[in-house]
């Protein structure tokens, strides 16, 4: 690896490509080789350090794939879904786009010098407040809306609306992709 981190970013989202433009423009030591909304940009395009991939909408996962054949190098921003694929396909990281800033920009120099970041859930550990944490975890226990409230101390209104939050958040909408996502963030285990 050179002085300068060659930077490739490919995401299909106006906003999200702009974004990670400003980040690596901002940082001392990292230089963008090329950007847009096509992998062509990277297979074939000049040698990169690492490739920023948006997998999902418009990138599927052949693109993936063929994007990992000319540059291993990839940190892949996705929906969790996406996450168990991104991962068999060969990516050196899986984050979330909610991501900040200088944690980005650590794993990119990782990523960049051979490294790997695949954190379990592929979250950051305080996307979710401590109170939507408490209600993950009963959820993961099996409790209704109306237990949720009851062990919480909460309306049931208030127990949905930490729901509706955590839904967002992390697009995961039913229930036993609840659970599965509690266990992934360590809380809740089998006994």
């Amino acid at each position: 690896m050179s002085d300068v981190i060659r930077v490739a970013i490919v995401v299909s989202s106006d906003v999200g490509r702009l974004g990670f433009e400003q980040i690596v423009l901002q940082t001392p030591g990292f230089v963008i080789t090329a950007v847009g909304n096509h992998p062509s940009i990277v297979v074939d395009g000049p040698p990169v350090d690492v490739a920023i991939v948006g997998f999902g909408a418009n990138i599927s996962m052949g693109d993936l794939r063929a994007i990992i054949k000319v540059h291993p190098r990839v940190m892949c921003f996705a929906r969790p879904e996406f996450r168990a694929g991104a991962i068999d396909a060969g990516v050196s990281s899986f984050m979330s786009a909610a991501s900040d800033r200088d944690h980005i920009i650590e794993v990119m120099t990782l990523v960049a010098g051979g490294g790997t970041y695949l954190p379990q859930s592929g979250f950051p550990p305080d996307l979710l407040s401590p109170r939507e944490r408490q209600v993950l975890e009963c959820v993961a226990t099996g409790c209704t809306d109306r237990e949720i409230g009851e062990r919480l101390g909460i309306s049931i209104r208030t127990a949905q609306s930490h729901l509706d939050r955590i839904r967002e958040k992390t697009g995961r909408r039913r229930r036993a992709e609840l659970t599965a996502l509690a266990f992934e963030l360590g809380l809740a285990r089998v006994t």
